[in-house]
């Protein structure tokens, strides 16, 4: 059976009320009630086994989420699909829902759709995300080493042929969600333009406030408006490289048409026990409401 995006994301909050749960957050050290993950998904979660170092394995972390009352993961990895893992991990853990994905960077071939067929036919059917570039896109990669080869999805401002055939494809498979990656501002608007009128059932802008994209209010409401998700995490503007705008215009501004997307912990910076306690406030409380 197809997966609802409703399982994965919140349903639609007042942008106050997101503000609010976000500034109402203690900050770290302080005390506070147990927190409620009862039902929550972390849309975005970077764990062992990786080719880079990572603080914690799959399974050791999907036994930490259901303690927690979690329902469930979505395992992500940079150089390779995730799918099989996805699988591995509920049959260890039953009980957990894992998802996985792949990132169309350049271990896995650049935009290449016959290895998204490949992630989606996977045992069990838990291969669900696309991703566009991430640390192999030219917004990423140029950041890291100029001369360091990268994925192009534009030419000339329009999306390249092979990019429009793999949204041609994830739209006729309603169990994909597509995800922008970590390319520029600019890039995700203009594909998730075209993903919208391509009629892609399930679009989230991946870490809207990372240093990496950063982007702006009035972006993320356009790319609300065109039907996307937004995700904030807590590697982007809590603990990460600060941004080049305060984080505080986020609740400054209008309110963008949709809510956003927030998952827990990104890379697990933090001792991996505390992780649920130290990065997960912000986006577990509002994972609670999910249905």
């Amino acid at each position: 059976m197809a997966l609802q995006l409703s399982r994965f994301l919140v349903k639609p909050l007042m942008w106050a009320g997101l503000c609010l749960l976000v500034l109402a957050v203690p900050g770290y050290g302080q005390s506070e009630p147990e927190l409620n993950l009862k039902g929550a998904i972390d849309f975005h979660v970077h764990s062992s086994p990786d080719s880079v170092p990572r603080s914690i394995d799959a399974d050791d972390l999907a036994r930490l989420a259901k303690e927690s009352g979690m329902r469930g993961l979505v395992l992500k990895n940079h150089f390779e699909s995730t799918a099989a893992l996805a699988y591995m991990v509920r049959k260890e853990v039953p009980g957990i829902e894992a998802f996985g994905g792949i990132t169309m960077d350049l271990s896995n071939g650049g935009i290449n759709l016959e290895a998204v067929k490949r992630m989606s036919m996977m045992k069990g059917g838990w291969g669900r995300i696309v991703w566009l570039p991430t640390q192999d896109a030219e917004n990423d990669s140029k950041r890291r080493d100029p001369n360091k080869p990268f994925v192009p999805i534009v030419k000339d401002g329009k999306l390249l042929p092979n990019v429009i055939e793999l949204i041609d494809f994830i739209a006729q498979h309603d169990q994909l969600v597509f995800e922008t990656g970590h390319i520029s501002a600019e890039e995700v608007l203009l594909v998730v333009h075209e993903a919208h009128e391509r009629k892609v059932k399930h679009i989230v802008v991946t870490h809207a406030m990372y240093y990496v994209e950063n982007m702006s209010i009035p972006q993320m409401q356009q790319a609300a408006r065109d039907g996307a998700y937004i995700e904030f995490d807590a590697d982007g503007p809590f603990v990460g490289p600060p941004p080049a705008e305060d984080d505080g215009r986020l609740c400054g501004s209008d309110s963008p048409d949709r809510p956003g997307v927030l998952h827990s912990c990104h890379e697990f910076r933090h001792d991996p026990q505390s992780a649920f306690s130290v990065a997960s406030p912000r986006p577990a409380r509002i994972h609670a409401s999910a249905a």
